[in-house]
């Protein structure tokens, strides 16, 4: 292969060819999947793959094809291995491979050798016992399974259920009724865990999206070690009984997070604190609890350190403002929300004595760049005009976001009647022009209407536009209206009883 000697996935797919004799030197089914499994994982989530979204998958592929070529009991051992833990279409090649009778009689041989070589594949679940910790930033799964006449060996999963669901952590544990029994053993010691033995078409459920999840982020924080097991836990899991249910997240509806906000600044906790702050910041904090699967008034140090470093820096909603009063209002709503849930008392200081770290160090997050969203970039430069302090941010953003059919470019000034044409000209097709009465006029007090809307100048533009709007008025028919009274207006008073008219007046003149 021309250039193959430059190319990193080629590069890859030669050490793991190069390392695939030694599986000979396992000593047993669960010793040669393990292998098989850290072998294939050099090909997940690597530098190679960062622009083919197909790479594991095309790689195992071609391994497969190339070991098919190989008449040597390794290549066959390490192809039933393959069959038992790759991917599943890897899985499936490898197993079309083995099908074939020249390589069946090879098998034989191998069994013969190796007797536990038949056993490839064949772990079946034992049981299933789960950790979780009432804080529910993670839980611990243990799923034990084993061959026929073996003790059981133990698949050891880390969840963490902060960051949307991923897998973190895989494990083998060759004892697994050793690991069962310390994993007891921690529950015991600590009354905020709780030990569960679910059912294992359930583990499927939640597990598999979760690994599905972790495998679609781009660097996901997993253990350095998760590359190599990751691939026969996924095939321990794909074990299980399918069709099992999670329950769905609780629904929280505007009028529900209303209420929510409502009672918590009305509680011991709440109601002494600056309204206006408290009720910005409560508002997202229940708006980020929707995200954290429904669980609104979960509290943990890990969950407030995603939205104090995370989703307020990303999505820039929480008037800046009101950034000095996070260290008095997160505090309370930790309280509430303990007092809510029952949280611990050890629970509510671990969570309250990690605040301080977090809380100061929040303002210089909002204001860091390299954490925004495209969305936020688009949405600061929008306002990059505005004080918060004078104005109210949502307003001038809905104002200028109805001024104009789409977001200006970054260069827009809105005083600069060229550009501020240009936009509007976007929304005129030549047809649509053709077909007015004064297609120059019409752009002209269109652009017109749209600066003054920008600009918030004459108050009682906007507020005729909201008015209309709350009428079921669609925004080009509302432009219009505002544009009819502008035409008629000679001064401010007459402006202001032009609007007061629409959109009576504006509709009986178009009759």
């Amino acid at each position: 292969m021309p250039g193959a000697e430059n190319d990193p996935g080629e590069m890859l797919l030669t050490a793991v060819l190069d390392l695939a004799p030694d599986i000979m030197k396992t000593e047993s089914a669960l010793g040669a999947e393990s292998y098989v499994s850290g072998l294939l994982g050099a090909l997940w989530n690597t530098e190679a793959g960062t622009d083919d979204e197909d790479f594991e998958t095309r790689t195992g592929h071609e391994l497969v094809t190339r070991l098919s070529e190989v008449a040597a009991p390794y290549a066959d051992l390490f192809l039933r291995a393959a069959s038992a833990v790759g991917l599943p279409p890897v899985a499936d090649q490898a197993r079309a491979h083995l099908a074939n009778p020249l390589v069946a009689a090879r098998a034989s041989d191998v069994s013969d050798a190796l007797p536990w070589a038949d056993q490839l594949g064949q772990a079946r679940f034992q049981s299933a016992v789960e950790l979780e910790h009432e804080l529910g930033d993670i839980s611990q799964l243990v799923l034990s399974f084993g061959y026929a006449d073996e003790p059981p060996h133990a698949l050891f999963l880390l969840l963490d259920h902060t960051i949307g669901g991923l897998v973190t952590e895989a494990w083998i544990v060759e004892d697994g009724t050793g690991l069962v029994e310390h994993l007891a053993k921690e529950a015991e010691a600590d009354e905020r865990i709780t030990l569960t033995r679910p059912d294992p078409a359930y583990v499927r459920a939640l597990v598999e999206p979760m690994f599905e999840l972790t495998d679609a982020v781009a660097d996901p924080p997993v253990h350095e070690k998760f590359a190599g097991f990751r691939l026969i836990a996924q095939a321990r899991v794909r074990s299980l009984p399918p069709d099992g249910v999670v329950p769905d997240a609780p629904t929280w509806s505007e009028d529900d997070q209303r209420e929510l906000i409502d009672d918590f600044l009305a509680s011991p906790e709440g109601k002494d604190l600056p309204h206006e702050a408290a009720t910005d910041i409560a508002r997202e904090l229940v708006e980020f609890g929707v995200t954290d699967h429904g669980r609104v008034l979960r509290v943990s140090a890990p969950k407030l350190e995603l939205l104090l470093m995370g989703w307020l820096p990303r999505t820039g909603l929480l008037n800046p403002k009101h950034l000095p009063s996070l260290d008095v209002v997160v505090p309370a709503w930790v309280r509430y929300a303990a007092r809510r849930t029952d949280l611990s008392s050890l629970s509510l200081r671990e969570t309250l004595d990690a605040l301080p770290g977090l809380t100061s160090g929040a303002a210089e997050a909002f204001l860091d760049e390299s954490r925004w969203s495209p969305e936020r970039i688009a949405v600061e430069r929008l306002l990059s005009d505005v004080d918060p302090e004078t104005e109210d941010l949502d307003e001038v953003f809905a104002r200028r976001t109805f001024a104009f059919a789409r977001m200006p470019d970054s260069d827009f000034d809105a005083s600069n009647q060229d550009q501020v044409a240009a936009l509007v000209d976007e929304e005129h097709p030549p047809e649509y022009l053709a077909a007015l009465p004064d297609a120059v006029e019409h752009r002209s007090l269109h652009s017109i209407i749209s600066s003054k809307l920008w600009q918030g100048e004459p108050k009682g533009l906007w507020t005729t536009a909201q008015r209309l709007l709350d009428e079921g008025m669609d925004r080009e028919d509302v432009l219009h209206a505002l544009m009819y009274a502008h035409s008629r207006a000679a001064d401010a008073d007459a402006y202001e009883r032009e609007l007061a008219a629409l959109p009576s007046s504006w509709v009986a003149a178009a009759d």
